[in-house]
């Protein structure tokens, strides 16, 4: 019996991603691919973030907001992935490996996160949240969790929904179309 084959969205799926993202103001950028666990970029197979870097000499600077840009950079022959960078009212929670453990630990004791856009990654989530107005913002990682932040302290990407990692697994959308405020607990 043959191994089922395994169906990755195909490019155009990324850029409508990343163009709606862009959309709720987020910069978008292109990000190497790869496949078979090996990186497209020129280190290959001894590159230490296979997929997951940008592109650009600039990394996560080179972001754009513009919908025809990303369009074009994410139209390679390469298939590249994007990565996203938050405006700064908006932070993403990096949760996986263990984290998901202490994160359902910390929802029991302080109550659970609203129904928010969620991107289940490879080993764990993405968890989109707005940061409330008024609230003097934290620098650098919450609850011991990656915290990728628009700006500043913590300023960084994450990879986008229905991008692709090494392993051929995609970052599947999940959760509601929305991005909630981060509850006061």
């Amino acid at each position: 019996m043959m191994p089922e084959a395994v169906l990755t969205p195909g490019q155009d799926a990324r850029i409508r991603a990343a163009q709606w993202f862009m959309e709720q103001g987020f910069g978008a950028f292109s990000v190497w691919s790869g496949s078979n666990g090996i990186c497209q970029c020129a280190s290959g197979a001894s590159c230490t973030s296979p997929g997951k870097h940008p592109i650009g000499k600039q990394g996560f600077l080179d972001a754009t907001r513009e919908p025809d840009r990303i369009a074009l950079l994410l139209s390679a022959a390469s298939q590249p992935n994007y990565g996203l960078v938050c405006p700064d009212d908006i932070f993403i929670l990096d949760v996986d490996g263990d984290g998901i453990a202490q994160l359902a630990e910390l929802e029991g004791r302080l109550g659970e996160l609203p129904e928010t856009l969620r991107t289940q990654t490879p080993h764990g989530w993405h968890i989109f949240l707005r940061w409330p107005a008024g609230v003097p913002r934290p620098i650098g990682q919450m609850f011991g969790f990656v915290t990728r932040w628009g700006s500043g302290q913590g300023a960084g990407y994450v990879i986008g929904p229905r991008s692709v990692n090494v392993e051929g697994t995609e970052y599947l959308p999940a959760g509601i179309p929305t991005i909630a405020t981060l509850p006061e607990a």
